[in-house]
């Protein structure tokens, strides 16, 4: 009996993904980064990878969004409305999304969510003040800052 074949990485489809676009694109890579990073994080069967995968065209799409639960649909979509409208990486978009929802976490002091929409939006200022430049650092930190936020508070809110 032959083994079935293991099924793409996040990675793999996500770079697919870009290529169907045009890497000369200038949204390409982001939108790369948004589908690795929603692949990843909101684990997506082997089966869905690898009908990302098997597309061939944009003009003739497998329905490969139809594969995914209704959570992790909306999850994809917004990250890639966040791409469509804003030069802000998605995780820190992710980021904000995630700030926003401790105004409805009594563990956490006013003044504590206030300092942490501070230093966001400090962040995002610096960032674009400098014009921008690669996203992929100050996605990486948003990632990180989203990591050590649900670490510490997460339990505390009930996420």
């Amino acid at each position: 009996m032959i083994a079935p074949p293991t099924p793409p990485t996040c990675a793999v489809a996500a770079e697919h993904v870009r290529v169907l676009i045009g890497p000369e694109r200038p949204r390409a890579a982001r939108i790369r980064d948004a589908v690795a990073e929603r692949c990843e994080a909101d684990g997506w069967a082997g089966d869905v990878r690898a009908c990302v995968v098997a597309t061939v065209s944009l003009r003739r799409p497998q329905h490969c969004k139809a594969m995914l639960t209704l959570e992790q649909r909306l999850a994809l979509e917004g990250a890639l409305e966040a791409v469509a409208t804003s030069p802000v990486p998605a995780a820190c978009v992710e980021y904000r999304a995630v700030v926003d929802r401790l105004s409805s976490c009594p563990a956490v002091a006013s003044q504590a969510r206030a300092a942490l929409r501070e230093a966001y939006r400090k962040k995002l200022s610096d960032w674009t003040r400098t014009g921008g430049g690669d996203p992929g650092p100050l996605a990486a930190q948003c990632r990180s800052m989203i990591n050590d936020l649900t670490r510490a508070v997460g339990a505390s809110c009930g996420w």
